[in-house]
């Protein structure tokens, strides 16, 4: 073998030695950017969930203060109601005590 064969030999060894370092290498960085999606993808699920909680909390909310107002303007009706039924019942007992007095 000649001193050239040599060379070339030891040039195809550390080519092979080199491509089997980047093999390894870019292994390893696949399996840390998996690590980092799946912590990610984690993560994601964990806000959309408190996302989903926050957006019920709302329409539970939205839902509690509709039925509030809705309930406020009832009691006003209510109110407004109960005072003329009272003044009904005044004109009626002034009728009455008129209607007596005559």
């Amino acid at each position: 073998m000649n001193y050239f064969d040599i060379l070339a030999m030891a040039a195809a060894l550390v080519s092979m030695a080199g491509a089997l370092m980047a093999k390894v290498c870019t292994a390893r960085l696949i399996q840390r950017m998996q690590y980092q999606v799946d912590t990610i993808s984690q993560s994601r699920h964990l806000v959309l969930g408190r996302l989903k909680k926050t957006e019920l909390q709302h329409c539970v909310a939205k839902r509690n203060r509709d039925l509030l107002q809705k309930k406020t303007k009832l009691e006003r009706r209510r109110v407004k109601v109960g005072k003329e039924i009272e003044k009904i019942r005044t004109e009626a007992k002034r009728r009455v005590r008129v209607g007596v007095a005559a």
